[in-house]
C-alpha cells in the first residue's frame, strides 16, 4: 500500500508502523496498527492492518485557544464527511469525542482529543470487535475481570459542589463553553440559584438547556428579552413552566460560546444572580462518566 501511495515507512514492529505520508495535514505522519489476536478467529492474516490513524490537527497543550482549535476543526471535518457520506452511524460526545461512519469495507472514525484531531481508517472486522469491547466496558466497567451483574442505578446522580471558580461573568461564560464542548451523551450539569435552575445536558447528541423557575418566580418574568430574543421555546408540564433550547452536536466553538452566553443571560436577568458565586453546580453521572466541570474549579 505504501509503495502505491508513495509513502515511506519510517519504523515498524509486530504491533504496527510509523508512516510518513504526502497528505497535507498539520502532521503528515500516520500510524498503522496490527493486532493479530483480534483477527485470528476471523481467519485473517496475522499481519493484516487493523487501523490507519492520521493527524489532521495538532497543537501543544499550552497553545492559546486550543479548545477553539480542536472543536472547530472537529466540527469542520465532521460536516465535510457528513456531506459526502451522510449522517454518521455512531456519535460519542465528551472527552475523547468520536463520530463514526460504517461503510461495507471500511469504518471511518473522526476523533477529537485535548490537543489533536485525527481520522482513523479502521478494518470493519476490528471495529466490530472494538465496539463489543466498548459495550462490555459500559455495562461492567473497564477493569472488571468477571461478568458480574451491573450495579443497580440509583437516583443519586452526583454531589452538589460549592462554587469557587470564576468570579467574573465573562470568565463564567468561558468556563461554561469549555464545559458544554465535553459533556458526554446523557450527561447533565445543573446551575441553580434561589430563583430557579438551568439544566444543561446532552441527549441523543443534542446539546440542550432546560430552565425551571422556582415557585416564587412569576410567569411574566419569561417575557424577558433574553428569552424572547434568544431562541428559547416555552412549554408547560405538570404545572411547571419551562423554557428550553437545543444545539446540534458537534458545532463550531463560537456556537458553544453563544449557547453559554444565552444561559448566563437567563441566570443573571431572570434568576437575578448578582455574581457567579451565587450559582451552585451539580454534575450528574451517567454510566460511570461524570461531566468534566473542572473549568469551574471543581476537580
Amino acid at each position: 500500500m505504501c509503495k502505491v501511495a508513495g509513502w515511506e515507512i519510517q519504523s515498524r514492529d509486530k504491533y504496527g508502523s510509523v508512516i510518513r505520508t504526502d497528505i497535507k495535514t498539520a502532521r503528515p505522519i500516520a500510524h498503522s496498527t496490527y493486532n493479530p489476536d483480534s483477527l485470528r478467529q476471523e481467519g485473517k492474516k496475522n499481519q493484516q492492518m487493523l487501523q490507519l490513524s492520521l493527524y489532521v490537527a495538532k497543537a501543544e497543550p499550552e497553545t492559546p485557544g486550543i479548545d477553539v482549535l480542536v472543536a472547530d476543526k472537529f466540527a469542520e471535518i465532521a460536516a465535510r464527511i457528513t456531506a459526502d457520506l451522510g449522517e454518521p452511524d455512531r456519535r460519542q460526545p465528551g472527552n475523547g469525542s468520536e463520530i463514526a461512519w460504517y461503510l461495507p469495507n471500511l469504518a471511518i472514525v473522526l476523533a477529537g482529543e485535548d490537543t489533536f484531531v485525527q481520522i482513523d481508517l479502521v478494518n470493519p472486522v476490528y471495529q466490530k470487535w472494538s465496539d463489543l469491547q466498548d459495550s462490555y466496558d459500559e455495562a461492567y466497567g473497564s477493569d472488571s475481570e468477571e461478568f458480574d451483574e451491573p450495579e443497580e442505578v440509583t437516583d443519586d446522580f452526583g454531589d452538589d459542589y460549592p462554587y469557587f471558580g470564576p468570579q467574573e461573568w465573562s470568565d463564567f461564560i468561558a468556563a461554561l463553553a469549555a464545559t458544554v464542548w465535553v459533556i458526554p451523551d446523557a450527561g447533565h450539569v445543573e446551575f441553580s440559584t434561589d430563583r430557579g435552575s438551568a439544566l444543561v445536558y446532552v441527549d441523543d447528541y443534542r446539546l440542550g438547556c432546560t430552565l425551571t423557575p422556582g415557585p416564587d418566580v412569576s410567569e411574566t418574568v419569561f417575557e424577558d428579552p433574553a428569552l424572547v430574543g434568544g431562541n428559547w421555546i416555552g412549554s408547560r408540564s405538570e404545572g411547571t413552566f419551562t423554557w428550553s433550547r437545543d444545539l446540534v452536536w458537534p458545532c463550531r466553538y463560537s456556537e458553544y460560546q453563544k449557547f453559554a452566553t444565552s444561559v448566563v443571560e437567563i441566570i443573571r436577568s431572570v434568576y437575578l444572580a448578582k455574581s457567579p458565586a451565587e450559582v451552585s453546580i451539580e454534575a450528574w453521572e451517567n454510566l460511570g462518566i461524570t461531566p468534566d466541570i473542572s473549568a469551574f474549579g471543581v476537580a
